[in-house]
């Protein structure tokens, strides 16, 4: 077995529901910053998830798609930081809106952190990076 699948073993949405979601924080244990919200719904719906960041350019918002059956992959999470992440859908006529934070550990001491970032600033619209080291 994987370690991919291995891990995804625990990404299950029975019996989770908004008000009790299962939070899974680095889920794949290979980014800190991260993490999956998990939970189910009784009808089909598509939550719109905002990450909340310090200032309009930092803050995300997502959509995700129509299900019954929720898997939110949050990104850019502040470390050794208390997250917060809005979840909100509308079902049976209702806005339902859920605010779940998420308690991140300090980054290891052995991060690889980037040496050099080129950036055609023509195509950019802020200064938020998302980078992966490789190999």
């Amino acid at each position: 077995m994987t370690l991919q699948k291995s891990l995804e073993k625990e990404f299950v949405t029975k019996g989770y529901t908004i008000d009790n979601p299962k939070i899974i924080k680095d889920p794949y244990k290979a980014s800190p910053l991260t993490a999956l919200i998990l939970f189910e719904t009784k009808t089909k719906v598509s939550p719109k998830v905002t990450i909340k960041g310090k200032d309009i350019n930092t803050t995300f918002t997502h959509n995700f798609r129509n299900s019954k059956e929720h898997y939110l992959e949050i990104y850019g999470l502040y470390p050794d930081k208390e997250n917060e992440i809005e979840i909100e859908y509308k079902e049976n006529n209702q806005i339902v809106k859920k605010i779940i934070k998420i308690k991140t550990d300090k980054l290891p001491s052995d991060l690889n952190l980037p040496t050099k970032i080129f950036a055609d600033k023509t195509k950019l619209s802020n200064e938020l990076y998302f980078f992966y080291t490789c190999c």
